[in-house]
């Protein structure tokens, strides 16, 4: 029941997120279903890094870390991850100003 709560709260929190990237961006995005587990980071990350290059050719990830706090509690954080194709990439750098290099 936990880890179905989790991916739940994961999907409107990325479904929300890709909205408002979508949005600045003024393009669409599409969140992937989320799923659960629990390993060690590193673990984690590889194992999301092979899922996605084997469906998709881009070789860069945009990482965004999200603290969830209240005033008087520690709260918790987690981490949202883009992984573009190569032309949006390309269009979200143009339109941040650095004319579309990818380094």
């Amino acid at each position: 029941m936990e880890e179905s709560a989790l991916m739940e709260m994961g999907n409107i929190l990325a479904s929300s997120f890709c909205d408002s990237i979508a949005d600045f961006f003024h393009f669409s995005l599409i969140p992937s279903p989320p799923s659960f587990s629990f390993d060690k980071m590193g673990a984690m990350v590889e194992n999301v890094i092979m899922a996605v290059a084997q469906t998709q050719e881009t070789e860069h990830v945009i990482l965004f870390k999200c603290n969830f706090q209240e005033e008087v509690e520690n709260g918790i954080y987690g981490y949202i991850t883009l992984f573009p194709q190569h032309d949006s990439l390309k269009n979200m750098l143009s339109l941040l100003g650095s004319g579309g290099e990818i380094r």
